[in-house]
């Protein structure tokens, strides 16, 4: 006889069902409504980040604005551009510098010459002045007597001496050199000229000349203003110990120069000041 299997049967009503039915709905709608705002947003914000985001592009040069032949290191350019572009640059400062000494010194020189003509004024309104124990000075006249004497001998004519030709002037018995207009290029300066010592090279008194070799007697101790100024084939020049004065620009326009002069003299030091070549004899 078979035995009967107990039949359970549903307690959970219709309408229990239903509300659950609706509560699913519910549910299914609303996950589906935060996904759709979660996308927006985050549409969103990348829309907002590609406009904030600065731009690390480079933007394209003009090609024809780069010149390379405007920059001394272009790829375009040789090594015998360079050294040519250098050497051009080189020249040119060479040349504004030697300018600026030129206006330098000869603004030097006419300030000298100021100085020297005030001096002469001056000395000539002492010496109006009466000597007596209230001094008076005399009535001024329309410009003040020239009361300097003049030299001994005045530019006596061209001489040879040693087959040099020189101009000179005598200053209280002493020798001046003013002028050299010989043709030997190895010139030596005697130490006596009429029975005078020479004891200055005068201002100019070599400049633009030819020569090549120069030496100087034991009896100068002066020399001038551009003296040996141009001198572009002046190769040696001897400077005694007796030289105590060079004044600006002596050796200018003198590249193949070297000094000749004892050790620690002042034409050594001058030579050192000045960067000149020189030698110790």
């Amino acid at each position: 006889m078979k035995k009967k299997l107990p039949v359970f049967r549903s307690q959970v009503s219709p309408r229990f069902l239903v509300l659950l039915g609706f509560c699913l709905l519910v549910i299914a709608v609303g996950m589906a409504g935060c996904g759709d705002g979660d996308e927006g947003q985050a549409t969103e914000t990348s829309e907002t980040s590609s406009i904030t985001q600065p731009s690390t592009e480079t933007p394209p040069s003009d090609p024809a604005q780069t010149k390379p032949e405007d920059t001394p290191n272009s790829p375009d350019r040789t090594d015998e551009d360079l050294r040519t572009h250098y050497e051009a640059l080189i020249a040119e400062l060479r040349a504004e510098l030697l300018q600026e000494r030129e206006d330098r010194y000869i603004s030097d020189f006419e300030y000298k010459q100021r100085l020297e003509e005030l001096e002469k004024a001056l000395e000539a309104w002492e010496k109006a002045t009466v000597p007596n124990d209230t001094p008076t000075v005399a009535p001024p006249e329309t410009s003040p007597p020239e009361t300097t004497p003049p030299p001994e001998e005045t530019e006596p004519p061209k001489k040879p001496v040693d087959g040099a030709v020189f101009n000179y002037r005598l200053e209280n018995s002493e020798v001046i050199i003013t002028g050299y207009t010989g043709t030997a290029e190895i010139v030596s300066v005697p130490s006596v000229i009429d029975g005078h010592p020479v004891t200055a090279i005068d201002d100019y008194a070599f400049q633009n000349s030819s020569v090549v070799s120069v030496i100087l007697p034991g009896t100068v101790t002066y020399v001038g203003w551009f003296a040996f100024y141009g001198c572009f084939s002046l190769e040696l020049i001897s400077l005694p110990a007796s030289v105590t004065a060079i004044q600006y620009a002596a050796f200018d326009g003198c590249p193949r120069l070297t000094i000749l002069c004892p050790a620690d003299s002042y034409a050594a030091k001058y030579a050192v000041s000045f960067g000149l070549r020189h030698e110790y004899v």
